[in-house]
């Protein structure tokens, strides 16, 4: 595969630790097993705490940036590119493994990418807080059958530089969410991403589901930017938002109606109307789960829709401030 573009894996983290030396040594593997000789690992931190650094010094990486004052995935993969040389960027959170196979369907035989934006399905690994390995599964939310072009990414895409340019990289406004927001607008564009059926990478992260993990995210209003602010950038000029709202967010959208119809008719009674359709909605979510997890959780999606309608209303983020220091690598 020698006649396929320059290759520059970006990978991105924030107190990854030794995930960063099995994620990096998984791309030299496939590189290596596919025949692919040109190419470049960068890896950017975002201001960790533990070792990471000290793990990406001596894990294989080509370049290392850590970025100080201001964190995020945006600024990271902004980075990333920025100091890259690829004609292709190959983009990884620094807790995923790349598996072969997945680069050898996604370029032609004459050495072109098969599509500007791409993607494929992946496998969680779930892991409580404490790293006690819990079990994996199909990551259901980007699993298809088939090719399909659809108008959300996640932390694993494919992208022409060229593309990536004409978006002008990523919304550093963005806290979160940052891959859904570049997927909307490149599907604007009229560049949705292809994703391939295929499983390309194992995530290692802790599960989504607990309950630390998703109350911590609530209440550090980090939710606001991929629900409320995500809405309103998208909501008057962009279609695709609108299946994302409706599959995402349905009780959401629910508040907003009974709120609008409260306001309209000067009655409390459609606001009201929210309460048994939120509890209906967790019912089907959680039946199988104990009392006090439905309660939990009941309480989870109330909040989160009061948040994500305040931000949707009234939050405006800023593009952070930041610096970016070249850390030496260790070879």
């Amino acid at each position: 595969m020698n006649n396929i573009p320059y290759i520059s894996f970006i990978l991105i983290g924030r107190n990854e630790g030794p995930k960063l030396a099995a994620s990096c040594l998984s791309v030299r593997n496939v590189c290596q097993k596919e025949g692919i000789e040109g190419y470049e690992v960068i890896f950017v931190d975002s201001n960790s705490t533990d070792n990471s650094i000290e793990v990406a010094q001596t894990a294989g990486f080509d370049k290392i940036f850590k970025i100080e004052n201001a964190t995020g995935a945006a600024i990271a993969r902004n980075v990333g590119a920025q100091n890259s040389k690829g004609d292709i960027l190959f983009f990884l959170d620094g807790d995923m493994e790349l598996l072969p196979g997945f680069i050898k369907k996604i370029f032609n035989p004459d050495g072109k990418l098969i599509h500007p934006f791409v993607s494929a399905s992946w496998e969680n690994y779930y892991y409580t807080p404490e790293g006690e390995f819990l079990y994996h599964e199909l990551y259901r939310k980007m699993a298809v059958n088939k090719p399909t072009f659809q108008p959300i990414t996640g932390g694993f895409f494919v992208m022409e530089r060229a593309l990536w340019e004409r978006l002008n990289g990523m919304d550093t406004r963005f806290l979160t969410g940052q891959d859904l927001d570049l997927g909307l607008r490149s599907s604007r564009m009229g560049y949705k991403l292809l994703r391939l059926p295929n499983v390309a990478v194992k995530h290692h992260t802790v599960s989504y589901r607990d309950e630390t993990r998703k109350w911590r995210s609530l209440m550090a209003f980090r939710d606001m930017y991929a629900r409320g602010v995500l809405y309103r950038k998208h909501f008057w000029r962009n279609p695709h938002i609108y299946r994302r709202m409706l599959t995402s967010d349905p009780t959401w959208l629910f508040l907003c109606l009974s709120l609008l119809i409260s306001l309209l008719t000067f009655s409390l009674w459609p606001l009201l109307a929210y309460l048994p359709v939120v509890t209906l909605a967790t019912v089907l979510h959680r039946k199988k789960e104990s009392i006090r997890i439905f309660i939990s959780e009941l309480a989870f999606i109330v909040t989160r829709d009061i948040f994500n309608l305040a931000a949707f209303l009234f939050f405006f983020p800023k593009r952070p401030e930041y610096s970016v220091m070249t850390i030496s690598t260790k070879k």
